[in-house]
């Protein structure tokens, strides 16, 4: 997860090839046992490293866009017409499902062109 051909710029094909790298280790981590507690310990930490590399890995395949930290070379641009949402991740059946939700833009809807002359108005700024 911290090659940056996966953590930093990322593409289609890399995605998919973490992915399965993923699914190896996850296959070879699953025979492993804990001969004490503390063991036990690093077995459970590994197993959440493990599902967060997972989620990280579908949420960046997911989002097709690039978008701040999220730099896709397969999906070069912004997209906020597609985009400007959050993806959201749950678990279904002890499997993780992603979907999207809208931010909320009340100064600009998504595609419109930026106002300059837009003001936001803080509350208890001088």
């Amino acid at each position: 997860m911290l090659a940056y051909d996966v953590s930093v710029w990322k593409r289609g094909d890399r995605l998919a090839a973490a992915q399965a790298r993923l699914e190896e280790i996850k296959t070879e981590f699953s025979a492993c046992a804990a001969p004490h507690t503390h063991e036990l310990v690093r077995i459970k930490e590994t197993e959440a490293m493990l599902l967060a590399a997972d989620l990280i890995l579908k949420a960046s395949v997911m989002r097709t866009e690039s978008r701040m930290s999220h730099f896709r070379e397969d999906f070069d641009a912004r997209d906020d017409k597609a985009w400007l949402q959050w993806i959201d991740i749950r678990d279904y059946k002890g499997a993780p499902r992603l979907s999207k939700t809208p931010i909320p833009t009340p100064f600009l809807s998504a595609g419109e062109p930026a106002n300059r002359n837009v003001q936001r108005v803080v509350r208890g700024a001088a």
